[in-house]
């Protein structure tokens, strides 16, 4: 019997039962104490290590309260041999505040893969998520991880729109993308997309576009008015902006803003990091109030920044409505679902919550729909 039929007849702790028969692994809680074993894994699985800063930000100073831990060790031995977690972030879903639960850092020790423990791991956290008040949980799985997910009955909102133009050509064509296809792909949009871009980034930025080093105090409030008519959106207060973007150690984020003051029209805030052999410049997030922007402005100040930089494309990874897409579509990027590539982003989406009111329903039916998604997944360091 296929999993996801399992855990309708069944439920989570019974198929986890069923999956760790012999009684390999233990899960439980992380405990402070579980710290350094949990950064050891993360450089084996991830091949880079998380500074100790980096860690305690990214898991004990979110502003949007506590993740959700989960850690597996080898019975016989006691060692760490898996890790899951899910980061909190507020959401607002047809206008009520909710938590979604972004499901992140997933790492299994070699010796335990294709036994079951990542199912095991999951199948609880989402549990968990379904038995809080008014929260969802929330993936965005690479390519190994999706079939896993999908077996559990996790449903598959759609795929995460990529936008992309190219800087500089040459170095876009000497990327290492994995797939000799996707290189030689990345050369010939890198030749057709460059020469208009280095037209385009000859303009001058709008006067109106500055940079700036903080978020307005009342950013929470502008960013409700702004995304006001859509359904499925996050919360973005000034404090939790700050933690985002401005407290991260080891990474700089530069942010643009388009007016000030009553005359405020939105903001992107962006990064340059290196992958694949690239310098990527990424937007990590960009909201604007439509009636006072169209957003390109703050998009080319974004463009600009990247060539200063030295980047070679750059990219954003995004759940929006038709109007954002305009607004990309006009600074110069092209967009797809990269479903050509066999490597899409799948957004996927668990909300099965143990008790169902009326309310929850209310929030599920909105939830389920992507077209009622506007989210900016940035440099996917945190998801």
């Amino acid at each position: 019997m296929k999993i996801a039929a399992l855990l309708r007849t069944e439920g989570p702790a019974a198929v986890s039962r069923r999956l760790n028969r012999a009684g390999r692994w233990t899960v439980a809680s992380y405990r402070d104490e579980d710290e350094a074993e949990v950064v050891d894994l993360f450089a084996a699985v991830y091949g880079t290590r998380l500074a100790p800063d980096e860690w305690r930000w990214k898991y004990k100073q979110n502003p949007d309260g506590a993740p959700i831990m989960l850690c597996a060790r080898e019975t016989a031995t006691g060692r760490l041999v898996a890790f899951h977690a899910a980061l909190p972030l507020e959401t607002h879903v047809g206008g009520d505040p909710i938590t979604t639960y972004f499901f992140v850092d997933t790492m299994v020790a070699p010796a335990f893969r294709n036994r079951g423990l990542y199912i095991d791991l999951s199948l609880r956290l989402f549990d968990e998520v379904d038995r809080r008040l008014d929260a969802a949980g929330v993936g965005l799985p690479n390519a190994s991880a999706f079939p896993v997910n999908d077996a559990l009955g996790i449903s598959t909102l759609d795929q995460v729109r990529l936008y992309g133009t190219v800087l500089n050509a040459r170095r876009a064509a000497e990327g290492r993308l994995g797939s000799r296809l996707l290189e030689n792909l990345a050369g010939a949009a890198g030749a057709a997309l460059s020469w208009p871009m280095r037209r385009r980034l000859q303009r001058p930025i709008d006067p109106a576009v500055r940079a700036v080093t903080a978020f307005p105090a009342d950013l929470g409030a502008f960013c409700a008015r702004a995304l006001a008519s859509t359904p499925v959106a996050s919360a973005r207060s000034a404090a939790r902006m700050a933690w985002r973007f401005l407290d991260r150690p080891g990474r700089t984020y530069k942010i643009f803003q388009h007016g000030k003051d009553a005359d405020f029209a939105g903001f992107v805030v962006v990064t340059v990091i290196e992958k694949f052999g690239l310098r990527i410049g990424a937007v990590a997030d960009f909201v604007r109030d439509a009636a006072r922007t169209d957003g390109a402005p703050l998009l080319h100040a974004a463009l600009r920044h990247f060539q200063d930089e030295g980047a070679d494309v750059a990219v954003a990874l995004t759940m929006s409505a038709a109007a954002e897409r305009a607004a990309f579509h006009r600074a110069g990027f092209f967009s797809s679902k990269l479903l050509w590539t066999g490597r899409p982003f799948h957004l996927l989406m668990g909300h099965r919550p143990v008790v169902m009111t009326a309310r929850r329903q209310r929030h599920h039916d909105l939830l389920i729909n992507a077209a009622n998604w506007t989210f900016t997944f940035g440099d996917t360091d945190l998801i």
